[in-house]
């Protein structure tokens, strides 16, 4: 199956998606990694770190806030004017409950980390414990969202219940590479968007150029690391599925290629980044690895949709 001929209306509709997805991974996925360096910090008395946690759980609440709208706003729009596009979930919205729930989870817990700066002097357990549930919340709204989406697709599950369709939903083939596929470009979305965010809050919170050096050095380092996470998982997407390739398919091994290449030169960008003396001075490369993220996740994004969405073979 070709992909659709390019144009300037498809490449802007693809533009939205990627900046959409972007925004959700890095609203659910700055959560662990706040968590994460709010107690790096604490068991290494680091102060920077505990900063930048704060950081990352306020870039977190806000890119959190859009996806609860988003999603809302979606479905509204969805039910109607296409509400035939919402089956069979209109039709068994039992399949929807686990994804709501998880969503839900991760605002409350995300909104109570992210907001509650001012007890953590005094209570930095009760805190750290806040941010370990909001970190488990990007997960679990992933595996419910992708297990709501896969269940339908195969028709020996459609004969069963829905607590069972999802069930099933999680033990298909597909399941494993899929979340490993979003949840480390989730993380990776965290760690390179933060290193944005950090530059664009240089002005207003200005910690001092010894901050903003060591916490940009060591984002990048993560980003580094958590972008090759992401490049296995997706490899691992386009090789263990079996029958996911149809013959004569060149458009997803285009889209694979774009996306590996956009992830392989973000990483290149934060290597640079990381390893560099005075990484403030690296704001160019900074940016351009964002751009590069996006791409990315686009491209993979489309891939997903490509080889999955059509139908249940590869599964």
């Amino acid at each position: 199956m070709p992909l659709p001929e390019p144009t300037p209306a498809l490449a802007a509709v693809f533009l939205v998606l990627a900046l959409h997805l972007c925004a959700v991974y890095t609203g659910l996925g700055a959560f662990a990694l706040a968590w994460w360096c709010e107690a790096l910090g604490a068991a290494r008395r680091l102060g920077f770190l505990k900063k930048l946690a704060r950081q990352l759980s306020a870039l977190g609440v806000l890119f959190l806030c859009y996806t609860v709208v988003a999603a809302t706003g979606g479905l509204a729009v969805l039910w109607s004017r296409f509400p035939e596009a919402l089956w069979p979930w209109t039709q068994l919205p039992e399949l929807v409950l686990p994804a709501a729930l998880a969503l839900a989870w991760a605002t409350l817990f995300g909104l109570a980390y992210g907001l509650s700066w001012g007890m953590a002097r005094e209570h930095p357990k009760t805190h750290r414990v806040l941010g370990l549930l909001a970190a488990l919340g990007g997960p679990l709204v992933l595996a419910a969202s992708l297990a709501m989406k896969l269940a339908p697709l195969l028709p020996w599950i459609l004969a069963a219940g829905p607590h069972i369709m999802m069930l099933r939903g999680m033990f298909v083939p597909a399941f494993g590479p899929l979340l490993a596929a979003a949840g480390t470009l989730m993380l990776t979305c965290a760690a390179g968007f933060g290193l944005a965010y950090l530059l664009t809050r240089r002005n207003r919170e200005d910690f001092g150029r010894d901050y903003y050096g060591y916490v940009l050095g060591r984002l990048a380092g993560w980003a580094l690391l958590l972008g090759l996470a992401a490049a296995g998982a997706q490899a691992w997407v386009c090789t263990v599925v079996p029958g996911a390739w149809p013959p004569g398919l060149a458009g997803p091994a285009l889209l694979a290629l774009c996306g590996f290449c956009a992830l392989g030169l973000a990483c290149v960008l934060w290597a640079v980044v990381w390893r560099a003396s005075a990484p403030l001075r690296m704001k160019p490369a900074v940016w351009l690895a964002a751009l590069a993220l996006l791409a990315a996740t686009g491209a993979f994004s489309a891939l997903h949709a490509t080889l999955f969405l059509p139908g249940a073979q590869g599964l």
